[in-house]
């Protein structure tokens, strides 16, 4: 077999090596488990906005929320809340 014969089937089998590792990769992309949506959990707190005791409720409300962010900043924590993680 002449060398130039050689290098073309060298050449066919890489090519083809090359395919089937873009095939496959391509395939296990495509089958990668998509990630859960989760509905949002609704927090209620009885707060005071109006009245006498307005300025409270403000405080807890502000405290409500500050807490809220800080648990979506840390992520899930493993913890469920009516079949919600957390």
């Amino acid at each position: 077999m002449g060398k130039k014969v050689r290098n073309e089937i060298e050449q066919k089998i890489w090519l083809l090596f090359g395919i089937a590792v873009a095939v496959i990769m391509a395939i296990s992309f495509g089958c990668a488990p998509k990630a859960e949506e989760v509905e949002p959990i609704k927090i209620g707190a009885p707060d005071a906005l109006t009245g006498g005791y307005a300025a409270d409720g403000l405080l807890m409300l502000n405290a409500t929320i500050m807490a809220a962010e800080e648990i979506n900043a840390e992520g899930a924590t493993g913890e469920t809340v009516g079949g919600s993680s957390l």
